[in-house]
């Protein structure tokens, strides 16, 4: 006699109760509002953080990974389709802060011409 199929269960039934709360709180069902202009930005500003370590910034974040592609190799045409940047001389402003990487639009627009043949 075989036992009975397993009922799948969510991981988070076995938190305590205030802990499910604020789990509701922070995945809610269904679409958040987001018709309005810098929804990211206004969550992450307030957002709780220690006084001592810099606020959470978006611009910040999106240059860190902008840069941090740049720096490890990441093809231009692909840079550009994952952050929506039109045109690869627009990453001049990104480049100029990694080393070894020609900060001028006329080298980042050749590369990307570049690496679109490969």
């Amino acid at each position: 006699m075989s036992s009975p199929p397993a009922q799948h269960s969510s991981h988070w039934d076995h938190l305590p109760p205030l802990t499910q709360k604020i789990k509701q709180a922070l995945f809610r069902p269904g679409p958040a509002d987001r018709g309005y202009k810098n929804f990211v930005s206004n969550f992450t500003r307030d957002l709780a953080a220690d006084p001592a370590v810099p606020r959470l910034s978006l611009r910040r974040a999106r240059a860190a990974f902008i840069c941090g592609h740049l720096a490890a190799g990441t093809p231009v045409p692909v840079l550009l389709a994952v952050t929506g940047i039109a045109e690869a001389g627009s990453l001049a402003r990104y480049a100029r802060h990694v080393a070894g990487i020609s900060s001028s639009k006329g080298a980042l627009r050749a590369r990307c011409r570049a690496e679109r043949t490969r």
